[in-house]
């Protein structure tokens, strides 16, 4: 994906997560969904994890840590704040029906509004235990960071 897939002055909603499942499995489980494509500009894609050989070796001090062989996401782009429902709707149907083959959510696109605990699922769980302590030791009260960034209590 580059610019060119993201169009200026659009409306957008997204989200996406990390699966082991084949891309068949993927294209099975969200099909249904994937026909009823709201806008042109909208789409989904999977892409294959060329990066890391074992995408669940832990890292011992990567906050990125959540991986699965394959990257799944829906974007959604419109331009009427009428259509905002229709579009959202679309891009949490289709997540929604990738959720039974998903190890996680990637952390630089994961719609964290969705549901509570969805930051969590971002990371490994040595990986979130260690970001929550962090936090609070440097952040406990969610000073000038605000309560947005890693927060145990609202984001589970």
């Amino acid at each position: 994906m580059n610019d060119a897939d993201f169009p200026n002055g659009c409306r957008f909603a997204g989200d996406s997560c990390w699966s082991d499942a084949t891309p068949r499995q993927l294209l099975t489980a969200v099909g249904h969904v994937a026909l009823t494509l709201p806008s042109p500009r909208s789409f989904s894609f999977l892409g294959l994890n060329t990066v890391r050989g074992d995408p669940h070796r832990d890292e011992p001090d990567a906050a990125f840590s959540m991986w699965g062989s394959v990257l799944f996401g829906a974007y959604g782009f419109w331009s009427e704040p009428r259509e905002d429902r229709q579009h959202v709707d679309w891009v949490q149907s289709m997540l929604q029906s990738a959720e039974p083959l998903k190890v996680g959510y990637y952390v630089g696109e994961a719609d964290r509004s969705v549901k509570p605990g969805r930051a969590r699922e971002c990371f490994s769980p040595s990986a979130w235990r260690k970001l929550t302590a962090l936090k609070e030791q440097y952040d406990g009260q969610a000073g000038a960071r605000g309560r947005k960034a890693v927060n145990p209590a609202r984001f589970g």
